[in-house]
């Protein structure tokens, strides 16, 4: 494996919105039905550059953002309600550094600072569940595929894994 980039975490804010959008959008096709995104158009529509601004005004969800030096966003991680992951992307050219683990346990340590009981859910992409299983996730139901899109279900109780 390559060094791990030099990149920076950071939280969110509106100006943000228009990278996070196209960083979503380039990886849709990981997790709608078909890969062209036919039958995902409501969907799509959640990931344009206004929504991600409702999304990250919202009181209800933190959110961060990745960078190299250079200032473009290659991941993006959202926490709603303190304990369902939102959102959690990163860029095909920035996998296998982990970069989606360092946003996962800061997204993890912030929800238990916030109160958290280690009571975690995510709508994870088909591709992304054995991602999702290093993290300590289970499958909490079967796969689902709906509005032309495709996730499965999964939990993750950080109290049953410390017993």
């Amino acid at each position: 494996m390559e060094r791990e980039p030099d990149i920076s975490i950071r939280e969110a804010n509106s100006a943000d919105a228009g990278q996070i959008s196209g960083l979503l959008r380039s990886l849709s096709h990981t997790f709608t039905t078909h890969a062209d995104g036919r039958g995902a158009e409501a969907f799509f529509a959640t990931l344009t550059e206004s929504a991600i601004s409702v999304v990250l005004a919202r009181s209800d969800i933190v959110y961060w953002v990745a960078e190299p030096k250079l200032g473009k966003v290659v991941a993006a991680a959202g926490l709603r309600d303190n304990q369902r992951i939102a959102h959690l992307f990163v860029d095909a050219r920035y996998q296998g550094f982990g970069l989606g683990r360092r946003l996962w346990e800061l997204m993890r340590d912030h929800a238990l600072r916030a109160g958290n009981p280690g009571m975690f859910t995510v709508n994870s992409s088909v591709v992304a569940v054995p991602v999702y299983e290093r993290f300590g996730f289970v499958v909490a139901g079967a796969r689902v595929e709906k509005d032309g899109g495709r996730y499965v279900p999964m939990k993750l109780d950080l109290r049953s894994l410390s017993k």
